[in-house]
């Protein structure tokens, strides 16, 4: 998506001119363009919302999605697969930093 908007806000007129004519009006012709198309359906919105985003952004984005009950189950799978290679309280500090 950076590049997208680097592109869109370049200073160089052609760029912009390239870049907004292939996400508005190339669409599924211009890569560009269907980046964006598939940026849009991912997080269901808009062409300008998309360009918008920041990392930041789709970090809120992610973290409304997670409900309380996904990250328990992801705890106990994570658990489980600790237990599984036999990663003992001593080595799993280990292995997460």
């Amino acid at each position: 998506m950076s590049l997208l908007q680097r592109c869109l806000f370049s200073e160089c007129q052609l760029v912009k001119f390239v870049a907004d004519y292939g996400i508005r009006a190339g669409r599924v012709l211009s890569p560009m363009g269907l980046n964006a198309f598939f940026c849009c359906q991912q997080f269901n919105a808009s062409v300008d919302d998309v360009l918008h985003l920041s990392a930041a952004g789709v970090v809120r984005h992610c973290q409304s999605e997670v409900t309380a009950e996904s990250i328990t189950l992801a705890a106990v799978l994570f658990e489980l697969l600790c237990i599984r290679v036999e990663l003992t309280a001593f080595n799993f500090k280990t292995v997460l930093y």
